[in-house]
């Protein structure tokens, strides 16, 4: 009896001995659990903070919109993380470049959260199409354009073809107002206007024989600036049209004027050319709305 007591009492022992390291190793396993749990989620969230720091997502246009040449466009959008942003536009997959500002600005302040953008007159309509049902609108960060956003697909479309009597090709005379305004606008100070009858697009024509000429859009207003601002006085002496040197320029219906000026510059400044009595030649061409356009300025046809 003694002897099965103490075997009671040894197994007894045992099993309460394994039992005690049972439980200690099941707390050790839960208590590891909670902190690996609690770990993770710190992780999970800290992971998620990162990711959520800088966003960029495009609130307009959406799918399904439609606008027409000439129209004001509201770009809006919704940027966290982000000081700056700049804005491309797509028509058919095909880069149409960077928006810009009426002085040339193509970085906009991101919380400022949207961009009136005036759809160029001829913006599809002058590849030889009635609209575009696939424009897309690229939002990027300004400082890591790998970050950025895409707009769903929406459509613009052309309007109707100006009045017959602004196609008259023949007639120089809005041609001789556009260069007189635009030197007047210059000589009043009025830069940001005489900017704006510089082309923005770039025209590149190719001649039967292969070779190429090319129109580049206007510079950055802050480069044009800096010059324009150079000029205390411009007298306009003489507007006088003469032939293109390529006769495929005058069936496109692209017009070349020497404009002689009398320029008066700042005192050490030389640019674009001295002083004095100088001749420019202007290449104009007329959009599909009717504005005329200045393609380009040099010193020679």
């Amino acid at each position: 009896m003694l002897g099965f007591m103490h075997v009671c009492e040894k197994r007894s022992a045992c099993f309460w001995k394994y039992r005690t390291k049972r439980l200690l190793l099941m707390f050790l396993a839960m208590a590891f659990f909670v902190v690996l749990s609690r770990g993770l989620a710190v992780a999970s969230e800290a992971c998620a903070t990162q990711a959520s720091e800088k966003s960029i997502k495009i609130v307009c246009p959406t799918a399904g919109d439609v606008y027409r040449e000439g129209d004001i466009c509201r770009i809006r959008w919704e940027a966290k993380g982000v000081e700056k942003v700049s804005i491309a536009v797509a028509v058919g997959g095909k880069d149409r470049g960077m928006l810009e500002s009426d002085v040339g600005k193509t970085v906009f302040d991101a919380e400022k959260g949207f961009f009136e953008w005036k759809i160029p007159l001829g913006f599809v309509t002058s590849f030889g199409v009635d609209k575009s049902d696939n424009v897309r609108i690229m939002l990027m960060d300004a400082d890591d354009p790998d970050l950025f956003a895409v707009s769903d697909s929406f459509t613009i479309e052309g309007r109707v073809k100006p009045p017959a009597e602004f196609l008259d090709l023949h007639d120089s005379s809005d041609f001789e107002h556009a260069i007189k305004v635009y030197y007047g606008q210059i000589q009043e100070g009025k830069y940001a206007e005489a900017f704006k009858l510089l082309s923005p697009e770039k025209i590149t024509m190719t001649y039967a024989d292969g070779a190429a000429q090319s129109f580049g859009p206007r510079p950055d207003y802050s480069v044009w600036l800096k010059g324009a601002e150079n000029i205390r006085g411009v007298e306009l002496l003489e507007i006088k049209e003469v032939r293109p040197p390529e006769r495929e320029l005058e069936i496109l219906g692209i017009r070349l004027f020497e404009v002689t000026l009398k320029v008066d510059l700042e005192e050490g400044k030389n640019w674009p050319m001295p002083s004095g009595e100088v001749a420019y030649f202007l290449y104009m061409a007329r959009g599909s709305d009717g504005k005329i356009w200045i393609l380009d300025i040099g010193t020679g046809p």
